[in-house]
């Protein structure tokens, strides 16, 4: 599975009529067999390619929410478009059933934040290449625009990371991507990481792989890694090396949150933990004679004589008169003639 952000450049009617009919230069020749897998519930859906009607309106209401933008007119009206491609390939589809790649796609959206604006998802049946267009609008509901930093690397990450998730192959380069930590971290939020950390008791509590490793070693527990296909071998299962990293991630995370029992122990008094503790009368003596030390230094200070300013200036003043009369009587202007 393969996610990617297309580049905009056409508006939303030009990329709707795309998304139901195809290229302009195959419309007629090639049916694109279009279903639609997801949308959000604030556009107008047609019910097929021929439902021309209901795609004008739909046409619409993608660019009307976008006209709220402030920069709507200011730029090109195409920056408001946005879609991401999911791709699947042959074995993945071999995998997957209408009901889970709709799933999948839900999840996507969701964690790209694209549930958060109009949406589309459709798939295309007039190829061998399963794939997702989701087109959706960058002027999101709240009024504000799609965050677009690294949309590249975010939506290529999401798509590893849903990868790992459901078990298919990982291809091209997303292996090394698998191990990077902005993946890490989303694997960490996933259900099956969460599932997989209490599968065992050693992943319940290791920090990193060498924390395991060496717990394995001391319960006498076979442990091997495979550096070329980045899996683990421990207590007779294989892991996935970066979905033991989203487990030990977990693990740290939640060591430095407060535990139940010291919520349930504070919840009565919530502004306990932010007042400083009772001093005793000893340490208020303590605090109280250090205060007066402090004080009787700075007021010793306070009662030094000041330092008489050093008159540079007037100095320098004399030794420019001095060299100047010099330069009279070298030329002769001091002298008196007869």
């Amino acid at each position: 599975m393969l996610a990617k952000a297309n580049a905009t450049g056409k508006g939303f009617g030009g990329k709707i009529d795309y998304l139901y009919d195809g290229k302009l230069e195959d419309r007629g020749a090639v049916e694109k067999g279009t279903k639609v897998i997801t949308h959000s519930d604030n556009i107008r859906v047609p019910n097929g390619a021929d439902d021309k009607l209901t795609r004008n309106l739909m046409k619409a209401d993608f660019i009307e929410q976008a006209k709220q933008h402030k920069d709507y007119g200011k730029d090109k009206n195409s920056a408001f478009v946005g879609e991401h491609i999911l791709s699947f390939t042959a074995d993945d589809r071999k995998k997957l059933d209408p009901e889970r790649l709709r799933g999948i796609t839900e999840e996507y959206i969701k964690m790209a934040g694209i549930d958060k604006t109009q949406y589309l998802a459709v798939t295309h049946h007039d190829t061998e290449n399963l794939h997702v267009h989701i087109l959706f609008n960058r002027a999101m509901n709240d009024g504000t625009k799609y965050k677009s930093w690294k949309e590249q690397n975010k939506t290529l990450e999401r798509g590893v990371a849903l990868a790992l998730e459901h078990g298919f192959k990982l291809v091209k380069n997303q292996k090394e991507v698998a191990n990077s930590k902005e993946v890490v971290k989303l694997r960490s939020e996933m259900q099956d990481i969460k599932d997989l950390r209490k599968s065992n008791e050693l992943l319940g509590t290791a920090r990193n792989l060498l924390h395991l490793e060496k717990m394995c070693e001391a319960k006498k527990i076979p442990f091997s890694k495979d550096e070329l296909q980045k899996t683990i071998d421990f207590d007779g299962k294989t892991y996935q090396e970066a979905d033991l990293k989203a487990v030990f991630l977990l693990n740290r995370n939640e060591n430095t949150q407060p535990t139940e029992k010291q919520l349930t122990e504070t919840k009565d008094k919530p502004f306990e933990i932010l007042s400083k503790p009772k001093q005793t009368q000893e340490e208020k003596g303590e605090d109280l004679k250090l205060k007066k030390q402090v004080n009787s230094q700075d007021d010793n200070f306070s009662k030094r004589p000041k330092p008489k300013k050093r008159q540079a200036g007037h100095k320098i003043k004399i030794a420019k008169v001095e060299r100047k009369k010099e330069k009279q009587w070298e030329r002769g202007i001091g002298f008196e003639t007869e």
